[in-house]
């Protein structure tokens, strides 16, 4: 669900570094298209063994 806009995600992330918290989590829920997002590098595929 999330993965098709994990990239975007991640790129906005490092993007709004350093803005406030309640800005930052608003502009990555719009590159999520979601009402959540996860922005860690990590996915579930990575961290199978």
């Amino acid at each position: 669900m999330l993965e098709p806009t994990k990239e975007a995600v991640i790129r906005e992330s490092y993007a709004q570094e350093g803005r406030p918290d309640l800005v930052r989590e608003r502009l990555l829920l719009r590159a999520a298209g979601q009402q959540f997002f996860n922005a860690s590098k990590l996915t579930l595929g990575t961290t199978k063994r």
